[in-house]
């Protein structure tokens, strides 16, 4: 778990568990919890369920990316509104004055990405005039960013996530 800016921790599921999760609001962008949230086991019978790609629940938002190709995170057409959805989240939550926890399996690829836009789109920390630039200064506050699909569909988004 790193913090990459106030209140603002990124990583990957290991660190959830050193948490007080009074403290802590969290955003979960991992496609495997998402389905040991809901019980549900691995296929696509899940997807007319309202909570198939997201579900906030106080202070804890899950969704359901898997770190692959792009087109994956597009989901029915949703992708940047899923984007946008969870960077506004995290304003809710950092407005309440809870500290955030932005997670994935590993903390590698997604977490770090939701964050990076955060940081970019959001609170303009880091500069958001491309993903190129953004990346290459979000690399001085996490080094281990290497991200995979998700940063070619970031990309190709970049200036409607706002």
């Amino acid at each position: 778990m790193i913090k990459v800016y106030e209140n603002i921790y990124v990583g990957g599921a290991r660190a959830k568990g050193l948490l007080k999760i009074s403290e802590y609001s969290l955003v979960c962008v991992s496609s495997k919890i998402h389905y040991q949230l809901h019980g549900w086991t691995k296929g696509f019978s899940y997807q007319n369920n309202p909570c198939y790609l997201t579900c906030p629940k106080d202070g804890f938002l899950s969704v359901n990316w898997v770190d692959a190709a792009a087109r994956f995170y597009n989901w029915q057409g949703k992708g940047v509104a899923t984007f946008i959805e969870v960077l506004d989240f995290i304003d809710e939550e950092l407005k309440k004055g809870k500290k955030m926890y932005i997670y994935c399996d590993q903390g590698i690829s997604r977490s770090p990405s939701v964050a990076l836009l955060y940081l970019a789109k959001r609170l303009h920390i880091i500069p958001d005039t491309s993903f190129e630039e953004a990346r290459e200064n979000f690399l001085l506050l996490y080094p281990m960013y290497s991200p995979g699909g998700i940063a070619d569909f970031i990309k190709e988004n970049w200036e409607v996530i706002k």
